[in-house]
């Protein structure tokens, strides 16, 4: 049986980096099984951020973010430090 894990991708823009960056990682990885049914573009809002951020916790979700605006990027990895998700910033250190 395959291992699945839930995918949330958090963007304040469209969101195409990190879906590239999904579909090469699951080339590499055939055996597992990358639910990426949670995409979430166009992210601007704390709280609408904190939302998703919490639906996560309860799926266990890997979150990726290509959040451009660092406040809304620092909010996201301090969350998800602290509930203890995986977390994966394609933006930052960049910026």
């Amino acid at each position: 049986m395959k291992k699945e894990i839930i995918v949330y991708s958090i963007s304040d823009s469209l969101g195409g980096t990190s879906q590239k960056l999904l579909a090469a990682v699951t080339a590499q990885y055939p055996d597992i099984i990358f639910n990426n049914s949670y995409r979430f573009p166009f992210i601007n809002q704390e709280e609408e951020l904190l939302d998703i951020l919490q639906d996560a916790v309860k799926d266990d979700a890997l979150v990726i973010t290509t959040l451009v605006n660092s406040q809304l990027a620092t909010l996201a990895r301090e969350f998800s430090q602290s509930h203890g998700l995986s977390y994966l910033d394609l933006m930052h250190p960049f910026f």
